[in-house]
């Protein structure tokens, strides 16, 4: 019981002595109050900017250009672990000096922002590192499956992110560009038709603004990857699909080629009697029936749109052809009166009849025959 009673002395004591102390230190703490209430104000002012900066400048703010919001990302995380630091200190000491709690809502809203920006810029920045990876590739070593599966794996990989924030502005860029790349797979792949020249390559260049050298060890991906397809796929389906009728008349042509390079002359030996007397051109019904079709493939090509890289030599070939049908029916016409004129001036009484006709015929048949 003493030592009950001499305990609860000293408490009161202790007691009287805290309210005196409270009673001494207020003024001090009101004084450290009003301070922090001044440096809460200007802190406000600093929050209320960097808002403003943060909605029209931050990593959020850059449409489509990822680049330059990843670049943002960095610079704006290190304003907002500076305010939140400053704001935790604030709160401390509003505790201490008991007052009344500020509401950082907006804070908390940016900073759940900006957090969601860092899953969606760590995911661009992988996706990044493996288009990088795949440029490196020689265009004529294209695997269409590895693109098309690596670019799948980041779509899903995004797919699992909080739907928040995969709603986020940068998030539904990342998305669209991820989709817009896997989209334009199936038109490289196409690009790789044989009916592909330097010429339409170029006119693809043109429309991209996008110039590279095509030679097979130089040409990779990254040419591909920076013409940006998806922008321009009307424009390269058109040129695709030009080349490919473009190729059909060239196709055409080398038939035309090929067949004249081969065809020849069926001659044969021509006897008058049993003298040997040189040679008469055999049945040109085939080579005929090979001009008239060449004749009408030419013409129907010299008629299509699509002409142009083959139009001198599509016109020189229909002079060609032209020359030689009628070189044939003057060949066939002058053979038939050799003949003729033969039957009647050689080993006939006709001769001595017509001797001036005959001599005549003899000078005509030399030179006939010789040629």
């Amino acid at each position: 019981m003493l030592m009950a009673h001499h305990l609860g002395k000293r408490w009161h004591r202790l007691y009287r002595s805290s309210l005196y102390r409270m009673d001494k230190v207020q003024p001090i703490k009101q004084k450290f109050a009003d301070m922090t209430s001044i440096e809460i104000n200007v802190f406000w002012k600093e929050l209320e900017e960097f808002f403003k900066d943060y909605e029209a400048n931050g990593p959020g703010s850059v449409g489509n250009d990822l680049d330059r919001g990843f670049k943002l990302m960095d610079p704006y995380g290190q304003k907002l672990m500076a305010l939140e630091l400053k704001r935790q200190e604030l709160a401390n000491a509003e505790k201490l000096f008991d007052m009344p709690m500020q509401d950082y809502n907006e804070f908390a809203r940016i900073k759940d922002d900006y957090e969601g920006m860092q899953l969606i810029f760590k995911l661009y920045k992988s996706q990044k590192s493996g288009r990088e990876v795949w440029s490196k590739t020689l265009w004529v070593d294209l695997d269409p499956t590895v693109l098309t599966e690596g670019v799948e794996s980041f779509l899903k990989e995004f797919r699992k992110l909080p739907k928040n924030v995969r709603q986020l502005p940068v998030g539904q860029a990342l998305e669209l560009n991820m989709k817009q790349f896997k989209g334009t797979v199936p038109l490289m792949v196409s690009l790789k038709n044989e009916a592909l020249r330097e010429r339409h390559w170029r006119q693809l260049m043109e429309k991209t603004g996008q110039y590279f050298d095509m030679s097979p060890e130089r040409f990779t991906l990254e040419n591909m990857f920076g013409m940006q397809l998806h922008k321009y796929q009307e424009i390269a389906e058109q040129i695709l699909n030009n080349a490919i009728k473009e190729l059909g008349i060239e196709k055409g042509v080398r038939v035309v080629e090929d067949t004249w390079a081969n065809m020849t002359f069926k001659v044969h030996k021509h006897y008058k009697g049993l003298e040997e007397r040189g040679h008469t051109l055999g049945a040109v019904d085939e080579i005929v029936a090979a001009l008239e079709e060449n004749a009408m493939n030419l013409q129907s090509m010299g008629a299509s749109q699509f002409i142009g890289p083959f139009l001198e030599t599509v016109n020189k070939w229909e002079r060609t052809l032209s020359l030689i049908s009628e070189i044939i029916d003057e060949w066939l016409v002058v053979q038939r009166k050799w003949l003729y004129l033969e039957g009647i001036f050689i080993g006939g009484d006709i001769r001595a009849q017509l001797p001036d006709e005959a001599k005549k015929f003899d000078d005509i048949d030399k030179a006939y025959r010789r040629e």
